[in-house]
């Protein structure tokens, strides 16, 4: 599935109050439909984990973005252009009380989905998934297309996602873009360790 680009024909909503204290906008695509495509398998390099809760059913995962899979990072970079100039032809509802004149007036209080990994020089993309068991759980999959459990830790899989750009959230004068995971294809297992014994060691 293509990564959606019609950008100009996305609507954002009405603001409405979140249970952080701040306000989301439900983002909609040219017919009013919600906005969902499919990334490619890619490793999730950490667990998915609450942010300062270890119990939290809905999690943040990050997932890695080689350079095998550059046009995803090209994307991204052009869906925050975009969303950026349509939070400024939106600015009245959005940013109420504030005078925003000039795209460049916004990019300073934007965060990006995303990141770059330091660390290995790569990106990550940081989306949210809801590993709960109600409706709005995301459901996971194996290679072959069969529901399976959630795996107890996301750390080493490589994971295929359907994607959906859930909200706009907005919190004091900082603002960014909601993605959830609602289906997870496991592509591939846990990470193999090869067994220390297997060609034998002499002492």
């Amino acid at each position: 599935m293509p990564l959606p680009n019609e950008f100009a024909k996305w609507t954002i909503c009405d603001p409405v109050p979140s249970k952080s204290g701040g306000r989301t906008c439900a983002i909609l695509g040219a017919k009013t439909e919600p906005i969902v495509f499919t990334l490619p398998p890619l490793k999730s390099p950490f667990d998915a984990l609450g942010y300062n809760d270890p119990d939290a059913e809905r999690v943040n995962i990050s997932l890695e973005i080689g350079p095998e899979n550059e046009e995803i990072v090209t994307w991204v970079k052009e869906l925050d252009s975009q969303i950026i100039k349509l939070c400024r032809q939106n600015s009245n509802k959005l940013f109420p009380g504030k005078d925003i004149y000039l795209e460049s007036d916004l990019k300073p209080m934007y965060f990006s989905p995303l990141k770059t990994n330091e660390k290995y020089g790569t990106h990550l993309f940081k989306c949210k998934l809801n590993k709960g068991t109600g409706r709005h759980a995301c459901r996971v999959w194996n290679k072959s297309g069969l529901a399976r459990e959630s795996p107890e830790s996301w750390q080493g899989l490589t994971v295929q996602c359907r994607v959906v750009l859930k909200s706009l959230w907005l919190q004091s004068r900082t603002f960014g873009l909601t993605f959830e995971v609602v289906d997870a294809m496991v592509a591939e297992d846990q990470v193999s360790h090869e067994c220390p014994f297997a060609n034998g060691y002499e002492f």
